[in-house]
Order: structure tokens, then C-alpha cells, then sequence
């Protein structure tokens, strides 16, 4: 059960952070268009994945797992491509694509744990 809380926190900070984030990003942009896209994947994910976690506590399903693994691949490539402002990748861009798509690959592993290990405590009941 410590496993499930510990698990289930790391999920829930990372999906809080992204969408405070994102709300942040919102609340300083003008009428770009663009910027207002930026601002709004960060939110949408976050906002995504304290779903999928609420989901994997209620009804514990592969498909919950699935939808975050998914809405995290395209939030790593929609950052990638964000980054590309003059046609290349600089190194800290990189880096920072690199720790993004590690932490949501941790956060899918978190919620792919979850998932699992809730489906056997129902069927064992």
C-alpha cells in the first residue's frame, strides 16, 4: 500500500506541476497563437495525467496506462518541435527534451505499476 501512495504522489506532482505550469504559461501570453499552444499542452497533459491516476484508483485498466504513454510520447515530440526556433536543436533544448520525455517515461512506469497492481488486488477479491 506505501508502494501504491509513493507511486501514486510522484504521479500527482508531476500532473500538478505540468498544469500550473501550463496556467502559467497562459496567463503570460498575448494573441500569439502559437504561444497560447505552448501554454496549453503543458496544462492539458497535467490535467490528463491526474485523471489517469484518479482512473487507476477507480477502475484499474491497460487503457489508462495506454492514454498517458500516448499523451506523453506526443507532449515530447510537440516540445521537440516547439524547440526548433532556427531550423536545429541547440544542447540545452536537447537536454531539457531528455529530462521532460525521462520523467514521463518515469511517470508511465509509475502509472503502468499502478495499474497492474490494481487489477490484481481485484481480481484476487
Amino acid at each position: 500500500m506505501l508502494k501504491k501512495l509513493i507511486l501514486s504522489a510522484l504521479i500527482f506532482f508531476v500532473g500538478a506541476l505540468l498544469a500550473f505550469y501550463g496556467i502559467f504559461l497562459l496567463s503570460l501570453t498575448e494573441d500569439s497563437i502559437g504561444d497560447r499552444l505552448l501554454g496549453l499542452a503543458p496544462a492539458v497533459l497535467g490535467v490528463l495525467l491526474l485523471v489517469c491516476l484518479l482512473l487507476a484508483w477507480r477502475r484499474p485498466s491497460p487503457r489508462v496506462f495506454s492514454i498517458a504513454n500516448w499523451a506523453s510520447a506526443g507532449f515530447v515530440v510537440f516540445f521537440l518541435i516547439g524547440s526548433l526556433d532556427s531550423g536545429m536543436v541547440s544542447g540545452l533544448e536537447f537536454a531539457a527534451t531528455f529530462v521532460i520525455g525521462s520523467v514521463l517515461a518515469l511517470v508511465c512506469w509509475c502509472l503502468r505499476t499502478l495499474v497492474r497492481g490494481g487489477a490484481a488486488v481485484r481480481m484476487a477479491k
